[in-house]
């Protein structure tokens, strides 16, 4: 994704299959500020979501480590 603000206008390059405008939360856009920071705010969202998956998944693994540990020295 690329985001190119100049003074009157914002150029996004997205690929053609982006799901970024869905939603209600880009039905009121006052602006091109507000559009920026709604995107911004998406972006990081979805960002924290992949994040906490992958915390997840390090958990996990880091469990089944642990356990082949204590089976190796019992």
């Amino acid at each position: 994704m690329g985001l190119f603000w100049f003074q009157d206008r914002l150029v996004l390059v997205l690929p053609e299959d982006s799901s970024l405008f869905e939603g209600k939360s880009f039905l009121k856009v006052a602006s091109l500020t507000d559009l920026v920071l709604k995107i911004l705010y998406r972006t990081t969202f979805h960002y924290l979501g992949h994040l906490r998956t992958i915390n997840m998944i390090a958990d996990a693994l880091e469990q089944k480590i642990n356990k082949a540990m204590e089976n190796r020295y019992c």
